[in-house]
């Protein structure tokens, strides 16, 4: 049963850690993709000391 929400929570956090990662080079499924290797906790870090995507593309 534990073992089980652990990998619940796991992928919520790595799912909001995609969602903060969509507009960053790395993209939705780059950002979650690693979260889930790391940890969410890491990837949050990492996104912290990084900045936005300057593509032109992105903005609207």
């Amino acid at each position: 049963m534990i073992p089980t929400v652990v990998a619940i929570i796991w992928m919520l956090g790595s799912f909001i850690v995609g969602l903060f990662c969509i507009h960053r080079k790395l993209g939705f499924w780059g950002g979650f993709f690693f979260s889930v290797l790391l940890s969410p906790i890491i990837m949050i870090l990492i996104l912290m000391m990084t900045r936005q995507s300057t593509d032109k593309t992105l903005k609207t």
